[in-house]
């Protein structure tokens, strides 16, 4: 039987093609997405590690709140370790914002944050190593107008030992002597990080650390091991702080960038996920296909001997081929896909650390087991049923004696869909309440997924009527050709839903991310209706500005106010709530607030505004004092305004006084927004003209923006996210294009014989062509209909759920979603051409003689 199944493979080459082409693309996404994070991870890793090398402990702030959340430490801590037993040195550390300009004036860019820290290290010890820039010595920063740079972004930025370096940080731009060149540990490159160090206390001037510090770094006395240094500082230093080795300061440290790999790895595996579910549809319909054209040839392996089991396995053991052969070239092409986007990104500006392509174990044992089971998988069935058939009758070819009725079908069909609908509802509502909304979008996605699973066990039982519906406009446009596609569409459900089935996923994801894009449009316009400030002030690089913006812009003439937005979120009553610092008085100005009562002008320093909704949710007035959990701890705050305004700065924050924010939220020092109201009888562009020339060349990361231009880019963003997802999402419609392809190629194989007699009787070639083609269309027609309305129902659910997130208004794109379903009887079309070119091309009298 083993031989059976691979000369079975072999005969059957071409038309295994293009399912081996389907199972590969998904085992080469699979493979790509893990090689290239696995690749970002270590990576970063070794960054992180890099920059506490020769570090034995660091002492920092204890978390607040039980959060990571940590205030400064006052600088006497330093001399409070240096008197501790064991410890040999002692450095203090800041780390804030520091935006390196290039000679263009323009921010030196390499992908990532812009970090200003502390020097600590020299020419043969510390984190921070010196290297000389050829002929020009580097030494450690001193004074306030020293500064030295990674070696990496010097080189990027075409800077030299001795060159003039201005920073951007809390204050205004400033000019440093770049005196000195660094690099990190051991000499890994710091990828898309650049690091402007000082000494410490320009440092903690560029930070706006004031006389505090983040961390102290800490070197043992030789003999001292890093326990009894960990012992003999927590011992003298007492419970407000915490003492770490630096593996645990690297895995904290390294919590966003793990945080950002992991959402891209399960953003990425997602789509690799999809790619393989739409495979799995064109393998079962391929040997679905196979095993009904092979019943004659299995019928006689009975006859001669062959158990049931030996029949199923030797369709297992050709789909485990076919699977295997494909899983390998997807592994090999997805690492060399893997070192191409690798090498694309880097061109892009987003700079990688330097090392070798990871290639785990787990990735090529689990790409390979996904290909193999996803193949073997949705062979089994087609195995199964194909060994129920008795020889007798698959010898005479003498058709099944059953009824197709679907009736186990369509009971497990509605049994899921009666699953889906509660699960859907009860995660919206979970959402909507939760303190952690995105914690519950997995159960939105069970239901989502349920619905789906419901939908296309359903979708044979209702296949026939749909093709009998899709195929009325086909028969009438086509005539004879339509009336024949119609009839095929129709003849057999089961292959017509499973085609189908293919395209109804990738449309109803593609529809979906449609509608969100649109439904977050609608909520930037939405946001922007109470916005009365003429212009915006925001950054390039999704970085903060120092509050002297604001300052410096109200005090134009062309100026009526100016307000600077600081964002964060803090819980109240088991929900977390959007806050917002504000510096500057400009509220009033930039937003039409409907008060209710109350003014922004006694705000003071502990005073906050509030909706009128949340007002009446948390029970609070005008006048009541209420207590606040910030992250730096509890603070009595008055209630001095309730505004009713909604869908200000995409929400209805708590506003609070810069004061209050600043002292309660840990790196609150720079503003990430501001609003600018212009004076009376001043045109708007003239005050544009005039913000620019007052900012522009102290602060060149700060764009001024109109209403229309914020709004603006604001949606480009949004299209920009939403292309790369949508172009993701069209690599599932490519492999169900390729199902199509396969499974008309094989049914067009399966009725040759009734081709050849259609030829016989009159039927041109261009009408057979015709023919194939409408029946594709109608398969498409039925895909695209109902992946768009499953992808409507996706996205209402997910924009109901994230409704308490204010990033959503739900608003339906009714012109991109009828492109889409153009483009699905498109797809259909082009689907079908190599088949139907195949099937004319059939010699009328061969044609007739196949059995």
């Amino acid at each position: 039987m083993l031989k059976v199944a691979l000369r079975g493979v072999v005969a059957r080459k071409f038309r295994l093609a293009l399912t081996a082409t389907a199972v590969l693309l998904g085992v080469l996404f699979v493979t790509t997405t893990y090689v290239l994070t696995d690749t970002l991870d270590e990576s970063f890793d070794r960054v992180f590690a890099q920059s506490l090398s020769d570090v034995d402990m660091v002492v920092r702030g204890a978390p607040v709140n039980g959060d990571d959340d940590r205030d400064r430490m006052p600088q006497s801590v330093v001399e409070q370790v240096r008197g501790v037993d064991g410890v040999a040195t002692a450095h203090g550390f800041v780390q804030g914002y520091a935006q390196l300009l290039g000679r263009d004036g323009d921010a030196v860019d390499k992908g990532g944050p812009a970090s200003g820290v502390t020097f600590v290290g020299g020419r043969e010890r510390g984190p921070m190593l010196l290297v000389d820039d050829g002929g020009a010595r580097s030494r450690a920063p001193r004074g306030a107008d020293q500064i030295a740079i990674d070696v990496d972004t010097a080189h990027d930025a075409g800077f030299h030992v001795g060159d003039t370096v201005d920073v951007l940080s809390a204050g205004p731009r400033r000019s440093f002597e770049l005196v000195g060149l660094f690099r990190l540990g051991d000499g890994a490159d710091t990828g898309p990080f650049a690091f402007a160090a000082f000494d410490l206390p320009t440092s903690q001037q560029i930070t706006a650390a004031g006389d505090r510090l983040d961390a102290v770094y800490v070197r043992s006395d030789p003999g001292v091991s890093v326990a009894e240094l960990r012992r003999s500082l927590r011992a003298g230093l007492g419970a407000g702080y915490d003492v770490e080795d630096p593996d645990q300061i690297v895995r904290s440290g390294n919590q966003d960038v793990g945080e950002f790999v992991d959402l891209l790895t399960g953003l990425l595996l997602g789509f690799a996920a999809l790619g393989v579910v739409v495979g799995a549809f064109i393998i079962f319909n391929t040997f679905t296909i196979l095993v009904t054209q092979r019943t004659h040839e299995l019928g006689l392996l009975r006859a001669m001997g062959a158990s049931r089991r030996q029949v199923i396995t030797s369709v297992i053991v050709e789909a485990g081929v076919v699977g295997a052969i494909a899983s390998g070239a997807g592994v090999v092409l997805g690492i060399a896909v893997a070192r191409l986007l690798m090498s694309l990104v880097d061109s892009l500006g987003f700079q990688i650390p330097s090392g070798e392509v990871v290639v785990l174990p787990r990735t090529v044992v689990l790409a390979v087991a996904v290909g193999l089971a996803v193949t073997v998988g949705a062979a089994l069935w087609p195995a199964i049923r194909a060994s129920r058939i008795s020889p007798v009758a698959a010898i005479g070819d003498l058709p099944e004696a059953r009824v197709e009725t679907f009736r186990r079908r369509t009971v497990v069909g509605l049994l899921l869909l009666g699953a889906s609908v509660p699960v859907l509802l009860v995660g919206i509502a979970r959402a909507q309440t939760a303190d952690d909304t995105l914690g519950q979008l997995p159960l939105v996605g069970l239901g989502a997924l349920l619905l789906f699973f419901a939908i296309v066990v359903l979708l044979a039982t209702f296949a026939r009527p749909l093709a009998r519906g899709f195929g009325l406009p086909v028969r009438a446009a086509a005539g004879v050709p339509g009336a024949i596609a119609r009839g095929n569409a129709m003849r057999n459900p089961r292959r017509t839903a499973a085609t189908a089935s293919a395209l109804v996923i990738g449309l109803a994801l593609v529809a979906m991310v449609a509608v969100l894009g649109e439904s977050a449009k609608a909520q930037i316009d939405a946001s922007d209706s109470n916005l009365e400030a003429e212009l915006v002030l925001d950054t390039t690089q999704f970085t903060g500005f120092s509050p002297e913006v604001i300052d410096r812009v109200e005090a134009l003439p062309q100026v009526k106010s100016a307000v600077g937005f600081h964002f964060g979120r803090i819980p109240i009553n088991g929900q977390r709530e959007r806050i917002i610092g504000m510096n500057g008085q400009g509220l009033a100005d930039a937003f039409d607030l409907q008060l209710e009562p109350g003014s922004t002008a006694d705000l003071g320093v502990d005073g906050i505004l509030v909706a009128r909704e949340e007002a009446s949710d948390f029970g609070w007035a005008v006048g009541d004092t209420v207590s606040l959990s910030f992250p730096l701890g509890e603070r009595a705050v008055r209630v001095v305004g309730v505004y009713g305004a909604e869908n200000i700065a995409f929400g209805s924050p708590i506003f609070v006084s810069r004061e209050l924010f600043r002292t309660s939220v840990p790196e609150a020092d720079l503003d990430y927004r501001a609003y600018v109201s212009v004076a009376p009888g001043v045109r708007v562009r003239t005050a544009k003209a005039a913000v620019e020339r007052e900012i522009g060349r102290d602060f060149p990361n700060l764009e001024v923006l109109t209403q229309d231009e914020a709004r603006d880019a604001e949606a480009e963003l949004v299209d920009q996210f939403l292309g790369v997802l949508v172009g993701l999402l069209f690599l599932s419609e490519a492999i169900a294009v390729l199902g199509i392809v396969n499974t008309l190629a094989l049914s067009v194989h399966e009725r040759t014989h009734e081709i050849g007699m259609l030829r016989a009787v009159g039927m041109t070639r261009r009408q057979l062509r015709r023919s194939v083609r409408w029946e594709s269309v109608i398969i498409a027609a039925i895909g695209g209909t109902v992946g768009l309305a499953l992808g409507l129902v996706w996205a209402w659910a997910f924009t109901s759920a994230l409704e308490t997130e204010d990033l959503f208004r739900l608003s339906i794109p009714l012109g991109r979603i009828a492109l889409l379903a153009g483009l699905s009887l498109v797809a259909g079309a082009i689907a079908a051409v190599i088949p139907a070119w195949r099937a004319s091309r059939l010699e009328i009298f061969e044609a007739i003689a196949q059995e």
